[in-house]
Formats: C-alpha cells, sequence, structure tokens
C-alpha cells in the first residue's frame, strides 16, 4: 500500500488543486455533452447558470427540467 507521499498520480511538494467552481463544472458537462455529439437545449444551459448563482437548488433545476415529460 502507499503513503500519502507516494500516491500514484500525486507530485510531492505540489499543493492539490482547488475543486473546480460550479461554472467550470457546468462547462465542463456542456464540452462533454457535445463532444458526444450532443447538444444541450437552452432550458438545459438556462438551468445550470440558475444553479450557479444560486437562484435555485440543483433538484428544483432537474425537477423543472423533467416536469414536461412526466404524466400526471
Amino acid at each position: 500500500m502507499l503513503d500519502q507521499q507516494n500516491r500514484a498520480g500525486v507530485s510531492i511538494g505540489r499543493a492539490p488543486l482547488p475543486p473546480p467552481t460550479w461554472d467550470h463544472a457546468a462547462r465542463d458537462a456542456i464540452a462533454s455533452v457535445r463532444a458526444e455529439g450532443l447538444d444541450p437545449g437552452p432550458d438545459t444551459v438556462a438551468a445550470l447558470r440558475a444553479i450557479g448563482a444560486g437562484e435555485c437548488s440543483a433538484e428544483d433545476a432537474v425537477a423543472a427540467i423533467l416536469a414536461p415529460y412526466r404524466t400526471a
């Protein structure tokens, strides 16, 4: 087993990278979808921006996106 200083993929003496911001993560997600040959709709992009701005939660955004597809 490797100890903390000899873990695979970690350079000794370097500080770990900070976690990505929501905006960066959202851009990466959209880029990933586009790399698969798909294009997210404007509602999805707007939902990601609203989450990043703190206007709604991720759960609320998912519920709003799925609402038209749910049967009563």
